[in-house]
């Protein structure tokens, strides 16, 4: 009957385990139901912030942007400009868009939009000047002003205009400058007086008379003017060429100079006063003739500057000259024979320089 007790409270335990497993089992599986599927986890990125294209307006100067931090180079070149915005305009030259001056032989690297594949490139002024082509594209153009272009006058104002074939002209909207090549010529000075130029009115032209006056005239090219001396001595008179002891006072002319005519073209600068000795050479002594030079080759030096409708000009001027006295020992004039003559000759010219292939005045 024990036996029997115990094998009651063990079914009867056994019944209460399975119970309360049945029970727990069933709670996990309600409450496993309920909660939701795992989520699969993902990197969220930021969708991307359009940026919004700022037109270009003509001549606008397209910079490259800085390198990126990751190494990579961002390069907003012309021709990703024209992508956005293909208004026909020129930005820059040579990589800006001011201070800027053109001369003769300047190669010019023109960027910017809607240039088509060919045209023609000019450099506008008062007159017009074509450029030399040496490579085109649709945003960037290198052409060449021709290094022998002449007769052009300096310009502080000058712009560029392209003209694609079949379009319409682009001008630049900036201006820039001009300088023409430059080159020297000689030409001719006017003997004045002193009262006709306040400048120089304390001032007096006096000329040396040791061998006579002056007489001037101009060169058959027209770019100098001669001045000329010649006295003659004869025997009773003295016989010889009057004594020349100090060249430096007793042989020099001062002398106001003016710029004939006074109205010079623009762009011109006095570089300087060229002087020429053309006194006799001979220095002999035979049984008729005794030749002999005297003083030095002489110069010329500028005392005074003035400005002639903007050009820099000599004023007044300091001309040492050498002489040359030529005693004839027998000759006819006077009682007795023998006579001497007194000479000397020298040309002076103004070097300016200006605008190659443009007159001076």
């Amino acid at each position: 009957m024990m036996k029997n007790i115990k094998d009651v409270r063990s079914a009867t335990q056994g019944i209460a385990a399975v119970l309360l497993f049945g029970i727990a089992f069933s709670a996990n599986a309600d409450v496993m139901k309920a909660m939701p599927a795992p989520v699969v986890t993902q990197t969220l990125v930021a969708p991307a912030v359009p940026s919004a294209t700022t037109p270009i307006t003509p001549n606008t100067t397209i910079s490259p942007k800085s390198p990126a931090p990751s190494g990579g180079v961002m390069l907003f070149s012309p021709a990703a400009a024209c992508v956005s915005n293909n208004t026909p305009r020129i930005g820059n030259v040579n990589g800006t868009q001011s201070g800027i001056e053109f001369k003769p032989g300047d190669t010019l690297n023109i960027s910017g939009c809607g240039f088509g594949n060919k045209g023609g490139v000019v450099l506008l002024n008062n007159l017009q000047a074509p450029l030399i082509i040496n490579k085109w594209s649709d945003a960037n153009i290198i052409a060449k002003i021709d290094p022998m272009l002449s007769k052009y006058f300096d310009a502080s104002q000058v712009k560029l205009t392209v003209t694609p074939n079949g379009s319409n002209q682009i001008t630049s909207l900036v201006t820039y400058k001009f300088r023409a090549a430059r080159e020297d010529t000689l030409v001719k000075v006017l003997w004045g007086l002193s009262n006709q130029d306040p400048e120089v009115a304390e001032d007096s032209s006096t000329y040396s008379k040791i061998y006579g006056n002056p007489s001037i005239h101009y060169a058959a090219d027209d770019k100098s003017t001669i001045v000329e001396r010649n006295l003659i001595v004869r025997r009773d008179g003295g016989g010889f060429c009057p004594p020349v002891t100090n060249q430096e006072n007793e042989m020099k002319d001062f002398w106001q100079i003016y710029v004939l005519p006074e109205n010079v073209n623009a762009g011109f600068e006095a570089v300087e006063l060229v002087y020429q000795n053309n006194t006799d050479p001979d220095s002999t002594d035979n049984d008729d003739v005794q030749n002999v030079l005297v003083g030095n080759a002489g110069g010329a030096s500028v005392q005074k500057v003035g400005r002639t409708n903007g050009v820099q000009v000599p004023k007044r001027v300091a001309v040492t000259f050498q002489g040359h006295s030529r005693y004839h020992k027998k000759g006819a004039l006077g009682v007795g024979g023998g006579y001497s003559e007194c000479t000397s000759k020298y040309s002076v010219s103004l070097r300016v320089r200006g605008p190659r292939g443009i007159p001076y005045f």
